[in-house]
């Protein structure tokens, strides 16, 4: 008989698994008005999770690099001599300047697998779920300049998981998973929160299909009439029924006009542990950070670099 942690993917694993180490962050995310260096930038992360490491054992947390410092938000705190779960009592802020892990207001809940995204100065966390697995719909905004806490509408439901985006003041969510008893259940739910207009709740659109968690959502200059804005989905994740994620290979559009998703193209050879991001109009693969392959929006070609190449060959020669 499973215990009452055994759970789908995604999901808090059974407490007699956890281990006496400290967890790595589930996300990195790096500020869109970020000014430092690449190498400043590791250098800030390494110091902060260095400092981080001498405050007990978290677990599934996230971070957010700005120029300023690096954010480490959510998560639970594992007791071993304990066997305990417990939601933690802070958050931290690393200040470059100051060389000091500062502790903050804790993100309520001590969520995991929420939906996190800035836009330079505000963290939106939505969703997720507890370390007893317990879906939440809750939403919350960060003001790194106040460093506090705003409670923002609730979800329409709980879900953990989805793809998200902050643009021009509205919320944008995609995808996701349900906790059904002890199964993870992915959707294609597409809901949008205008933050300009405090009477307005979340708005549904179309969902996307089929559905997945975890996708990389892109609100961005349109390739082909900078004053307008293009809506992407890339990527992602689908559960089967033996608790097992797949990669979602599929790089989409939304058609504001006729309000539906529209196929662009397959993402060849997506695997899991690969990473996703954009810059100057382009969506590149990562491994291990290096670039696998480019999406060109405006020319909507892929380019793959030598070393996937490479590696496509020998990986054809084992077969």
């Amino acid at each position: 008989m499973h215990s009452l942690y055994y759970r789908g993917y995604g999901q808090v694993r059974e407490l007699y698994l956890e281990d006496n180490q400290m967890g790595d962050p589930s996300l990195v995310l790096q500020a869109p008005n970020i000014t430092i260096s690449r190498t400043d930038i590791i250098k800030n992360f390494q110091k902060a999770l260095n400092l981080f490491a001498n405050e007990g054992i978290r677990k599934r947390f996230m971070v957010i690099n700005f120029s300023k410092g690096t954010y480490i938000i959510g998560g639970y705190v594992y007791i071993p001599n304990k066997y305990q779960r417990q939601i933690p009592n802070y958050d931290y802020f690393y200040d470059s300047n100051l060389d000091r892990l500062i502790p903050i207001e804790p993100l309520p809940d001590g969520r995991v697998s929420f939906a996190i995204c800035s836009d330079g100065r505000y963290i939106i966390c939505a969703g997720g779920h507890t370390y007893m697995n317990v879906a939440l719909k809750s939403v919350y905004m960060f003001d790194t300049e106040e460093s506090i806490w705003i409670r923002l509408p609730d979800l329409p439901a709980p879900t953990s998981g989805a793809g998200i985006a902050f643009h021009k003041d509205s919320i944008h969510l995609l995808g996701g998973f349900d906790i059904i008893l002890n199964r993870s259940v992915v959707h294609g739910e597409y809901i949008v929160l205008n933050l300009k207009n405090t009477d307005e709740n979340w708005i549904r659109r179309t969902e996307i299909v089929p559905g997945r968690a975890r996708p990389l959502l892109l609100i961005v200059p349109d390739p082909h009439n900078p004053n307008e804005t293009a809506i992407y989905s890339a990527g992602g994740y689908d559960i089967d029924s033996s608790h097992k994620p797949h990669s979602v290979t599929r790089l989409e559009y939304y058609n504001e006009r006729f309000e539906r998703w529209e196929f662009m193209d397959t993402i060849e050879n997506l695997q899991l542990e690969y990473g996703l991001s954009y810059a100057n109009n382009k969506l590149n693969v990562m491994a291990n950070d290096i670039r696998l392959q480019q999406y060109d929006f405006r020319t909507r070609k892929w380019t793959k670099s030598i070393v996937n190449n490479v590696l496509k060959k020998n990986n054809n020669s084992l077969l």
